[in-house]
């Protein structure tokens, strides 16, 4: 799993990376499975953080993934 460890106020250039969402929450914000974010994470897509016993993902990490998926596909119906 791809994450970075925040281990003290020496890592302050992590924390400006906007607030930390949990698993579930980024998961909610995506309308995806946690499962899914779970599997992001560990092939190394989508960054997260180790705070405490949990995974984080930062808002803006998950705003940059939204930003970099391939544009909708939409047809219009008539």
């Amino acid at each position: 799993m791809t994450t970075k460890t925040i281990t003290s106020d020496h890592d302050h250039e992590w924390l400006a990376t906007g607030p930390l969402l949990s698993r579930s929450e980024a998961a909610e914000r995506l309308a995806v499975s946690k499962s899914t974010i779970y599997r992001l994470i560990r092939s190394g897509e989508l960054p997260a953080y180790k705070v405490g016993h949990g995974i984080r993902v930062a808002q803006t990490d998950l705003e940059n993934y939204i930003k970099a998926l391939p544009p909708p596909v939409y047809k219009e119906e008539n």
